[in-house]
């Protein structure tokens, strides 16, 4: 893993408020407790974020020899928030050990926040495993200068306001059946070397305990017959492997990571009406994080909570993702696909790493490359902020709702019925102009967030433009020097503050499925609603029937 990518994700693990408010279950893991100390020195997080920093080249131990066991691994968490840190249940890290010659054991990865894919050293005795620190586990160097990376065991200073190293620099663990067993209550502390002193970062480790993993992912067979498909979700969706032989079903590719790493294929039975996936099932490690990964069948519930006044999701496990045959040869489900590395969906802590709503698999068999149309879901300007937001949703489909190549489709954004230019005057983050702006295209990068964020088909835009009375999208896409466009949709917006959009009448309501087609007379399950107000704003929300 290299430190941009690690950057990123520590960054963007950390960079969040704690909340004394229940919590959304998203992919940011939700880091509840406030540790009683603060960090000594933010040198270590602002390294993070910075994009030229990276692992040095040293002798650190990245590749041990000996037999490696893959546990999960569970443990107190802690990692920085601005100059304070939080801590969390974590579950499901891939705890690697690899047991060499001579009693030497290693352990890789030793804090879950901030993976480096390298190892400690230690020694196995039976029942016993122990470490002694401090020890050089990882190097950062950035603009020519290296910075040594220390796991030390830590304790509190006398007063209780800081972190120290322990007088005792030995860590245990006892064996309980197949588990190891952290025994000692003190941290295990990701240190900085500065000027011989040993300087806590704000990550750390407690309580960890390592456990049997006891699954095994599947392959697709030699002999299976392979066939390239679509799997279609929330307006996207990605290409996968429909491998079949006899009544097994074999989905490859099903989930890739933000990296676009394939794991391993889900194994379902296919029969006269559909395919049958039972849920639960190992997909194996997520190199991006790495997390072990399991891949559930849910129904996705929404509920208002008058604390945080918004709405908190769930999941309602079920004992199968089941596609039904549809008469176009599709196969359609009415329930979800969420990946995690939890196995208890009920957990308090639960985060997740996708989730695919109400998916549909398709042959990629695209006849038409024009894209289906658009759609504004919000709009708001703040005139005494002097700035607002549209959200577009852009389908990756065509209208037919076969799966585009992201990498050929672009859009273009209307604003009072002409074609908008971003301009690094005020897209800060931009090194030159854009007015056909490729579909995945952000402005977000590294952990820090920008104007142009991105999340399934919706796109999201800052804008900075005083008196706008219309905004309007159109995508497009390229091929073999061919132009296909959508329709343009077009609305006109009064610009009004937030507190007034509510008062709004409501002049229109429309309803689509999560492929992005328009729906007269929604049934039993996910739908976005849209609704248009005589003012001209308009708003979208999932609901669930």
């Amino acid at each position: 893993m290299n430190l941009i990518k690690l950057a990123a994700f520590a960054v963007f693990s950390v960079g969040m408020s704690l909340s004394v408010y229940p919590m959304e279950i998203s992919k940011a893991r939700n880091y509840t407790r406030e540790f009683p100390v603060g960090i000594s020195s933010t040198k270590l997080t602002d390294m993070l974020k910075s994009s030229t920093a990276s692992l040095a080249e040293t002798d650190i131990i990245a590749d041990p020899e000996g037999i490696m066991t893959v546990y999960s691994r569970s443990s107190i968490a802690i990692a920085p928030i601005g100059e304070t840190a939080g801590e969390t249940v974590d579950c499901g890290f891939a705890g690697i050990i690899v047991t060499g010659g001579n009693g030497d054991v290693y352990m890789k990865n030793p804090f879950s926040q901030f993976p480096t894919d390298t190892y400690i050293k230690g020694h196995v005795d039976g029942t016993k495993m122990t470490f002694d620190f401090p020890q050089n586990f990882a190097s950062i160097e950035e603009d020519g200068e290296e910075y040594e990376l220390y796991a030390c065991l830590l304790e509190f200073s006398a007063d209780g306001m800081s972190m120290e190293l322990s007088a005792d620099q030995t860590l245990t663990f006892a064996k309980e059946g197949e588990s190891w067993v952290m025994e000692e209550e003190a941290l295990l502390g990701l240190t900085l070397n500065d000027l011989d002193e040993y300087v806590w970062s704000g990550f750390g480790e407690r309580d960890m305990r390592f456990e049997p993993l006891n699954a095994v992912a599947a392959t697709i067979p030699d002999n299976a017959t392979i066939e390239d498909w679509s799997l279609i979700y929330s307006g996207i969706g990605h290409y996968v492997k429909m491998a079949f032989e006899g009544d097994k079903c074999y989905i490859g590719d099903f989930f890739t990571s933000e990296s676009g790493e394939s794991l391993a294929p889900i194994v379902g039975t296919k029969t006269a009406d559909g395919i049958v996936f039972p849920s639960g099932q190992y997909l194996g490690i997520n190199d991006d994080d790495s997390y072990l990964t399991y891949f559930y069948a849910v129904n996705v519930e929404l509920a208002y909570d008058e604390s945080i006044a918004g709405f908190v999701t769930s999941f309602d496990p079920v004992d199968n993702l089941v596609f039904t045959l549809d008469a176009d040869g599709s196969y359609s489900c009415q329930t979800s696909a969420l990946f995690t590395p939890f196995t208890d969906l009920k957990s308090e802590y639960l985060w997740y790493e996708d989730l695919y709503e109400t998916p549909v698999l398709r042959k990629s068999d695209v006849g038409d490359f024009t894209p289906a149309a658009p759609s504004i879901s919000a709009y708001r300007y703040y005139d005494s902020m002097g700035f607002g937001y549209v959200t577009f949703d852009i389908p990756a489909l065509n209208a037919d709702g076969m799966l585009l190549d992201t990498e050929k489709l672009y859009y273009n954004i209307y604003i009072n019925d002409a074609k908008f230019t971003l301009n690094p005057n005020d897209y800060l983050m931009l090194d030159e102009e854009i007015t056909d702006i490729p579909y995945l295209f952000t402005d977000a990068h590294d952990g820090m967030s920008g104007d142009i964020t991105i999340e399934g088909q919706k796109h999201t835009f800052i804008l900075f433009d005083e008196g706008i009375e219309a905004v309007g999208v159109q995508s497009f896409y390229v091929d073999n020097g061919k132009t296909y466009y959508s329709p343009l949709v077009n609305n006109k917006v009064t610009g009004i503050d937030d507190a007034a959009i509510d008062n709004s009448p409501v002049v229109e309501e429309t309803y689509t499925d999560l492929a992005g087609r328009s729906v007269t007379d929604p049934g039993h399950g996910l739908y976005i609603k849209t609704v248009r107000r005589a003012d001209g704003s308009v708003e979208s929300f999932k609901i669930v029937k």
